[in-house]
């Protein structure tokens, strides 16, 4: 969004209308006052919803999802809404006004001069972000009822960057919550390819870990200037287990949280946004011992100056919301066709994809939470962490380490049926039970044996498995007698046609 030198003198009930600040696919943004009594006058950012468009009424149900999602929030990292109603029929949101650019815009100014982004700066305005997100996943509605907030657009865009030193995430336009309006239609993957974790662009089940993905590419973005996901060809090969490439030149600890954020594997990636903080906290004080804030606003004061000249400058003082993927028409239709050739790879692969074809892809859903590990309501809808527990909650089971990889004569020799790991559950009724994909993931493993919880199940990799909820390990024993060992959680939300996935290694 460009900021617009236009003002006018005009009202909009209370508000008196300044600036154009940029408009979107669904709203517009003006600068605004809102006055009062004895010289009051408050500045704001007016976002109004646009009229005479396709899709107006779905637009205002958007718009009214994303004020009351907004409503709940209330932290110093994201921006805040301030007022909403209807005025004239117009739907509008009055929200804090953050004087300064974006992270995407300020990216985009120091490559132009071939300036760097400090790493501590970097680093900090990351950590800023996962503070922010820390607040958003543990947020509750006024009877203290998990909300299940995803926001699912994290990226540089939405990253506001303050000339007094604030860091904001903004836009929770597409954010997934419990009781929203209007859900993303089947086969619609909501946000911006090169920061969409795999389970976000194949509309599978989706968690805090799914806006922590996000952070790593934003991160590594801030670092490198791009995404570790630009390129179809990444994307694709992320979806059938492959890892996004990480900038080799970038120093070995910032190389480390980047990879295990962007981890196609989501038990690999930081088990919560306070676990990522403390990570970033680390490598921030392994560089500088001064407070971030002042930092950054220290930093910023020149590239202020230079960027409130020139006229042209990126100012967004809240990311606009859009309907649908961003990019435009033409980016639409390259997602949509890269999408079906996920399909088609999904054949080619056994279903290591689980897409067939896009019209009958699954909604997306957040994956339940375990009441008896979390302490929080059992009909919450969103999977929190075992480092992040709701206050006053007993001890979290740990989180199950990745899959290893186990190559010995014993393994050989045993069969399936005699590894030393946990009995299976108890039958338990449909709506108690989920579905599983074994996929080989390397050569070595195709056509293996599954062995599910100690029993062997009969079937061969790749296999579809139905089972019950829950935490099962999983066997696979190759034909060169090679073993595979690892763990899986299921939910009644995987389905056969979205299933958890195993994969029995991670290479040839």
């Amino acid at each position: 969004m460009r900021l617009l030198h236009v003002s006018t003198n005009a009202t909009f009930g209370r508000y008196r209308i300044g600036a154009a600040l940029g408009q979107g696919g669904m709203a517009t943004v003006h600068e605004a006052w809102i006055d009062g009594p004895d010289g009051f006058a408050r500045k704001v950012a007016l976002k109004r919803v646009r009229q005479g468009v396709d899709g107006a009424e779905e637009l205002s149900k958007l718009f009214s999802d994303e004020a009351r999602i907004a409503s709940h929030l209330h932290h110093a990292n994201l921006v805040g809404i301030l007022d909403y109603g209807i005025e004239g029929g117009v739907a509008y949101q009055a929200l804090e006004l953050v004087d300064g650019t974006t992270l995407e815009a300020l990216r985009a100014e120091l490559d132009a001069r071939r300036e760097p982004l400090p790493e501590p700066i970097a680093i900090h305005v990351a950590r800023e972000v996962a503070h922010g997100l820390a607040y958003a996943h543990r947020a509750t509605d006024e009877n203290g009822k998990l909300l299940g907030l995803v926001h699912r657009d994290v990226s540089p865009s939405n990253v506001l960057i303050g000339w007094n030193g604030d860091v904001k995430l903004s836009d929770f336009g597409i954010a997934f919550a419990r009781g929203k309006q209007v859900e993303t239609a089947h086969g619609v993957a909501r946000g911006k390819p090169s920061y969409m974790a795999p389970e976000q662009a194949t509309r599978g089940t989706i968690d805090a870990r799914t806006d922590l993905f996000a952070l790593g590419c934003t991160l590594h973005f801030a670092l490198t200037g791009k995404s570790p996901l630009e390129g179809d060809e990444v994307l694709l090969k992320m979806l059938v287990g492959e890892r996004a490439p990480v900038e080799a030149s970038l120093p070995e600890d910032l190389r480390t949280i980047v990879a295990a954020a962007v981890s196609p594997e989501r038990r690999e990636r930081p088990a919560s946004a306070d676990v990522m903080n403390e990570r970033l906290d680390a490598a921030y004080r392994a560089r500088s011992s001064r407070d971030g804030r002042t930092e950054l606003r220290t930093w910023l004061a020149p590239i202020a100056k230079r960027m409130r000249r020139e006229p042209a400058t990126e100012v967004v003082p809240t990311a606009m919301s859009r309907p649908a993927l961003r990019g435009g028409a033409s980016g639409a239709r390259r997602f949509g066709a890269l999408l079906v050739v996920l399909a088609a790879l999904a054949a080619v692969v056994g279903g290591a994809v689980t897409l067939r074809g896009v019209a009958s892809v699954p909604p997306a859903t957040l994956a339940p939470i375990d009441a008896g590990t979390s302490g929080l309501p059992a009909d919450a809808s969103v999977a929190h962490d075992a480092a992040s527990p709701a206050p006053d909650a007993p001890p979290a089971a740990p989180v199950a380490p990745p899959p290893t990889r186990v190559s010995t004569r014993a393994a050989r020799d045993a069969p399936a049926s005699a590894v030393p790991v946990a009995p299976v559950a108890p039958p338990a009724s449909v709506a108690e039970s989920g579905w599983i994909r074994v996929v080989a993931g390397c050569e070595a493993a195709r056509g293996g044996a599954v062995a599910l919880d100690g029993r062997t199940t009969g079937d061969h990799v790749p296999t579809t498995l139905r089972t019950a909820a829950g935490h099962h390990r999983v066997r696979v024993v190759a034909p060169d007698g090679t073993a595979f060992d690892g763990s899986v959680e299921v939910t009644a939300f995987h389905t056969e046609g979205s299933p958890a996935w195993f994969r029995a290694c991670d290479g040839p």
